[in-house]
């Protein structure tokens, strides 16, 4: 990449989120807090932001356990979605945002300051909640995963 195109290459945001199933095929999502600015109240798989010194496993994985106390297998990369920021304090950052499907290993569960709930439920009952944008899409993506190959619509 020349020079000039690096100097106007907006900043990114990485963020790594798991679809967490557990052993009864349930998946944990966190109900944003009341207060957040971003979807209050809206529920969302749990994950975070990379650090630099982190790979993308390391922060998923770290992400995980800081927010919820569980230690998690990561399997395989189920969304992606990067979207420019337009507005707010992180305007001109492009927020660049992984998914993938991890199994629950072990762990206390703990709920995080960052939501006001956490619950085990199924995905297709996960679909009637108001979920963010991303976690429906991701949630879509793992249940199309989920279908025998015959009935996948890709």
């Amino acid at each position: 990449m020349d020079a000039e195109r690096a100097e106007t290459r907006p900043p990114i945001i990485e963020v790594y989120r798991a679809i967490i199933f557990n052993e009864n095929g349930e998946i944990l999502l966190g109900q944003r807090s009341v207060n957040d600015r971003w979807n209050p109240l809206s529920w969302e798989v749990p994950g975070g932001k990379r650090e630099p010194d982190q790979t993308p496993t390391a922060a998923l994985v770290s992400e995980i356990l800081q927010e919820t106390g569980l230690i998690i297998v990561p399997s395989r990369l189920i969304y992606e979605e990067e979207i420019f920021l337009t507005q707010g304090p992180r305007a001109g950052k492009t927020y660049k945002l992984q998914v993938c499907a991890a199994r629950a290993a072990g762990g206390t569960f703990v709920r995080s300051k960052e939501h006001d709930d956490f619950c085990w439920i199924t995905p297709q009952k996960a679909l009637t909640l108001e979920l963010t944008s991303q976690t429906r899409a991701a949630l879509l993506a793992f249940l199309e995963l989920k279908k025998p190959a015959s009935l996948r619509t890709t």
